[in-house]
């Protein structure tokens, strides 16, 4: 009997075939009379269209023996956790199996990398068994666009050669008992040296889990006093697990992220700026190379968080909290439940805004001492995904497959907390259409888990009106 891959192979020809004869029939019955001429030859062209929409892959993939030998690389490799390719300027982060695309019994690894080079042509080197290399064409899987019009940010990006771009590529291995080890990409010719690859990795099923891709903490910027209030809040609201990228925070702040490290809650991803300039950092956001360092990780959280149910997406100031008094797995149930082919659900914000002050200032948790608000806004939204439903994300879009869609949740039902400094985009920053949202006293076992965890770690909350 013939394989799968040998009929998919073979189908093209076959169309072809069959569309041919009917082509002759119809030359052999029509006239030569103009109309039918002209009739003819559109038949002809709907034909050809069709066998060309309809053809196989130009390329399956090839396997090759494969023995490690240790090749000079053409200069040091000066990063810790990206892979600079041998052959072009393109630093890979992760291989990771996608469990969701696709699923005819095969392997979908995707690679997230910042691009250079602008490359159109690459293959996949699959190390199986490390003793053979499949190599397949590599496809793009997403591109994030720092302008949401496809032409206009290429032409963004084509003004700005030096940049590094936040991309994924992807390849796909038949399922054939092999134990897939490591990949890499290339555009040349699959290297023999085991340290041009990087190790597949394979994300943690968790059905029904809901977890948080946290985006990238750097330099300084956190609070801990607030960020332990920030994961105690998370884990009341029933969050499964919080995954943050970590680039050069102080002492204090990562003597929070170990303590929810340890205790199996919090997954620490190593992170660096890879290219030039190698001292870059993340604290002007108006740099164009900003929003690509940032959005690397959201792509990339989106592929390692793949195994959980719910993923959302969240900053460390921020909180869904649904109106009535029920944890976030079950209030996502129910409009699953409500909306069966969603792909995700979007949210409205409350802004709750240091520079106002504090409502109640003799609280001594950030979350209780801050509850005037603005109305629900449709700005800076939020949201949680299904990663089975989804291609990709990015800080505030839901790219869903298709056949699925995306949902607003009315204010009524949920909000996002979001607590910060006044937004630089406002007009004005004054208080003039406000609410005050008590909502969090309704947690009542906040403040007492707040109290051990600094207790633990030995944080004393010193709030002031000079202090947020």
């Amino acid at each position: 009997m013939l394989s799968n891959a040998v009929r998919a192979a073979r189908r093209p020809a076959a169309v072809l075939s069959s569309a041919a004869e009917v082509v002759y029939m119809m030359m052999v019955h029509l006239t030569n009379s103009r109309p039918k001429k002209f009739l003819l030859a559109g038949l002809v062209g709907a034909c050809a269209l069709y066998v060309f929409s309809i053809r196989g892959p130009a390329q399956v993939g090839r396997y090759e023996p494969w023995t490690a030998i240790k090749l000079p690389r053409p200069k040091a490799h000066l990063h810790k956790h990206f892979l600079r390719s041998r052959d072009q300027e393109l630093y890979i982060y992760s291989a990771i199996a996608n469990p969701h695309y696709p699923v005819n019994r095969e392997v979908n690894i995707v690679f997230t990398v910042m691009d250079q080079t602008r490359s159109r042509s690459l293959d996949c080197c699959v190390l199986l068994d490390n003793r053979t290399v499949f190599i397949s064409p590599a496809s793009k899987y997403f591109y994030y666009r720092s302008v949401n019009f496809p032409v206009v940010s290429d032409i963004d990006e084509y003004m700005h050669p030096e940049a590094y771009l936040a991309r994924q590529y992807t390849c796909t291995v038949p399922e054939t008992g092999h134990q897939i080890h490591h990949a890499t990409l290339t555009s040349s010719q699959c290297s023999s040296d085991p340290r041009d690859y990087i190790p597949v990795h394979y994300p943690a099923r968790v059905p029904g889990g809901l977890a948080i891709c946290g985006k990238v903490a750097y330099g300084g910027a956190l609070d801990p006093e607030k960020l332990i209030e920030w994961f105690e809040m998370q884990r009341l609201l029933g969050v499964d697990k919080v995954l943050i990228y970590e680039l050069n925070n102080p002492e204090n702040v990562m003597r929070v992220f170990k303590h929810y490290q340890k205790m199996g809650f919090l997954d620490l991803q190593p992170y660096e700026l890879p290219g030039r300039p190698y001292n870059r950092t993340m604290n002007d956001k108006s740099f164009y190379q900003f929003h690509h360092d940032e959005s690397l990780a959201v792509l990339e959280c989106r592929q390692r968080m793949g195994g959980y149910t719910y993923v959302m997406s969240h900053d460390l100031d921020e909180f869904i909290i649904p109106r009535k008094d029920i944890g976030l797995k079950p209030f996502f149930q129910e409009k699953m439940q409500q909306y069966q082919d969603s792909a995700g659900f979007y949210f409205y914000a409350e802004f709750f805004v240091y520079g106002w002050g504090p409502t109640n200032p003799e609280e001594d948790m950030m979350l209780t001492r801050y509850r005037r608000a603005t109305q629900p806004h449709w700005e800076c939204t939020k949201y949680v995904f299904m990663p089975a439903r989804v291609v990709s994300i990015t800080t505030h879009s839901i790219f869903a497959m298709s056949h699925f869609s995306t949902y607003k949740i009315g204010p009524e039902e949920a909000v996002l907390h979001h607590y910060r400094d006044c937004p630089h985009v406002w007009k004005s920053c004054k208080p003039d259409d406000t609410i005050v949202d008590d909502v969090m006293l309704r947690f009542r076992l906040l403040y007492p888990r707040v109290l051990g965890v600094r207790s633990e770690l030995g944080f004393k909350a010193m709030w002031t009106d000079k202090k947020h």
